[in-house]
């Protein structure tokens, strides 16, 4: 029997979306925002299917083990480094994978919430800055286990691919 038929059926929730739990009021339905409620509903059921199918592929399991190893290894940058996502690590949109980064500077209290009160699952330490699309200095904060030194050399992610 092979690794794969021995996983257990999963539900396809891309295919079924009724099986997303939907808070939509009438409120919302008439509201201005429902196109809008529509569109993050349908990039919410795509990540689903990507997951759903990255999770069924071969080596999954490796792949996962090796994401723990990069993210329990941290490096400690200096303001000025220039730093880029580690693979498997990207959980924001900016900076783009392969693409640098510069330290401004470590906090020497994490954030650990947001505003709202919800609890944050890793400590953001690590304040980034990035030249955007209209080439302004935009700072964010991340935490420090998902960087690490940039390679120019390694550029085998096109801009906005995620590992």
């Amino acid at each position: 029997m092979n690794e794969e038929s021995q996983r257990p059926a999963l539900p396809n929730f891309a295919e079924n979306p009724e099986n997303i739990s939907s808070d939509r009021s009438s409120d919302q339905e008439s509201a201005p925002y429902s196109r809008v409620l529509d569109a993050i509903r349908l990039e919410e059921r795509q990540e689903i299917s990507d997951y759903e199918v990255n999770i069924q592929h071969e080596g999954y399991e490796d792949r996962l083990r090796e994401a723990l190893t990069q993210y329990s290894s941290e490096t400690k940058f200096e303001p000025g480094d220039l730093v880029q996502w580690k693979t498997y690590m990207r959980d924001a949109i900016f900076p783009y994978a392969g693409a640098p980064a510069i330290v401004v500077s470590y906090l020497d209290d994490p954030i650990t919430t947001l505003r709202d009160g919800m609890r944050l699952p890793e400590p953001r330490n690590l304040v980034l800055g990035y030249l955007d699309g209209a080439n302004e200095f935009v700072i964010g904060f991340y935490s420090s286990r998902r960087f690490t030194q940039w390679n120019q050399v390694d550029t085998d992610n096109s801009p906005g691919e995620t590992d």
